[in-house]
């Protein structure tokens, strides 16, 4: 059986019956339908609530389970509304959104293959199904035509759930989402703690844990991209959390890249700052490999996942050479991570072994095209996910000691992560 769940935070039964006509439609009928309002909702009566649901003819199960606890952690609200799921899958439908009739029929064939968690593609709307601004296709969006009830919408294809696209909420599996119970039990569920950005966690969670991630090639959710006051009043809550979550766990989802593609992750300079995870690449003595990055690497093309450069691109004279052997051994895909003092700054001037010198605009000369014409480079290309100039701490900034952040994504093969590619 599926478990429908739907947190309810807004008084609205004219835009909830539409939700519950979309369940009525489906034409698997081996569900129930748990809707959860939180405390703000909960604080209304119910009984206006109860008497909608029963006048609206419904054929299958409904229970109302309100949350009465005050919270304004979205995590809470989400992991008590799933705890009330009593199905073998829990599949989450906003209470103003709608599913097409076979959804639950899809997810339900794909629970008998063996899924773990399923997603689809799916559709935005507004007022009487009119169509919504698509997302700039510079991205790698793209879309096909889908016919709801006779309008005509643009169903968005979803993205390929990959070490690219988990990183950032907007590549990551959108609605329809659906987890079988064991699967999200074990990995946690939804985290309490989380105000905000609690889905795009868990999402990383679910890749990570290697979980059966299947997409359904299919427009089964419907989105309402209208009228929701409370996402649109912290937007910039929620691009804080996207980021925090992409920084928690941009490391170990490099790593798991690698490991499943059965290559390296190198730290280069790593004899000093050693990170775990990661094969050490240094001239001192106890690395686990010992070469000159300065010169030719000893190793193949296409042979390393993710390569971490903390505190040593300063130290080798040739920039062009190093990004060059950095992008040959990288396979397609795989991940830079560096963090270098900037030229702007104290830092990099301070240490008598520095011998080249770096700023945010420096990595143009590989991520966008018309900086790269400037030193003749066609063939080293990057996707930045990350640049940015700033002090780490307090006691960096005290000292005028800042730092640029560069972590992208290496563009060969015909690879095309979502992201804007400017080069």
């Amino acid at each position: 059986m599926i478990s429908v769940i739907t947190p309810v935070h807004k008084d609205n039964p004219d835009i909830l019956r539409a939700t519950a006509a979309s369940l009525q439609a489906q034409t698997y009928r081996e569900f129930e339908w748990v809707i959860v309002p939180n405390h703000e909702a909960a604080l209304c009566p119910m009984t206006p609530l109860a008497d909608s649901l029963a006048s609206w003819g419904l054929d299958f199960p409904v229970r109302v389970v309100p949350l009465l606890e005050t919270t304004d952690s979205v995590g809470t609200i989400k992991k008590f509304a799933f705890a009330q799921g009593t199905g073998d899958w829990l599949l989450e439908l906003d209470w103003d959104d709608l599913l097409t009739p076979d959804a639950l029929e899809r997810v339900a064939l794909e629970a008998k293959l063996g899924a773990d968690f399923a997603y689809s593609n799916c559709a935005y709307f507004k007022g009487n199904f009119e169509k919504p601004q698509r997302f700039n296709p510079v991205f790698g969006w793209t879309w096909r035509s889908f016919v709801h009830e006779g309008h005509e919408l643009d169903e968005t294809i979803a993205m390929p759930v990959d070490a690219h696209s988990i990183l950032w909420i907007y590549y990551a599996p959108d609605h329809l989402r659906a987890w079988r119970r064991e699967f999200y039990a074990g990995v946690g569920g939804h985290d309490e703690k989380m105000t905000l950005a609690d889905d795009h966690d868990l999402l990383v969670r679910t890749w990570l844990a290697g979980g059966k991630m299947v997409h359904i090639d299919r427009c089964l959710y419907l989105y309402r991209a209208e009228g929701n006051t409370w996402l649109s009043e912290r937007n910039g809550e929620i691009q804080q959390r996207t980021a925090e979550v992409y920084r928690k766990y941009l490391t170990e989802v490099a790593l798991r890249f690698a490991s499943l593609h059965g290559v390296r992750a190198l730290d280069l300079g790593g004899a000093f700052n050693r990170e775990r995870g990661f094969q050490s690449v240094d001239l001192a003595p106890g690395s686990d490999m010992q070469f000159d990055i300065g010169r030719r690497w000893p190793l193949p093309d296409n042979s390393v996942g993710v390569i971490r450069a903390c505190d040593v691109l300063e130290h080798i004279a040739d920039k062009q050479l190093v990004m060059s052997e950095i992008h040959r051994v990288l396979r397609p895909g795989g991940f830079l991570l560096s963090f270098t003092p900037s030229a702007s700054g104290k830092g990099a001037h301070m240490d008598p072994t520095h011998c080249s010198y770096w700023n945010d605009l420096s990595f143009w000369y590989w991520t966008k095209a018309q900086y790269a014409a400037f030193i003749r480079n066609d063939t080293v290309r990057f996707l930045s996910m990350v640049l940015v100039e700033e002090y780490p701490t307090e006691w960096h900034k005290a000292r005028d000691i800042s730092y640029v952040t560069f972590e992208a994504i290496c563009l060969k093969d015909g690879i095309r992560p979502p992201g804007l590619i400017e080069i």
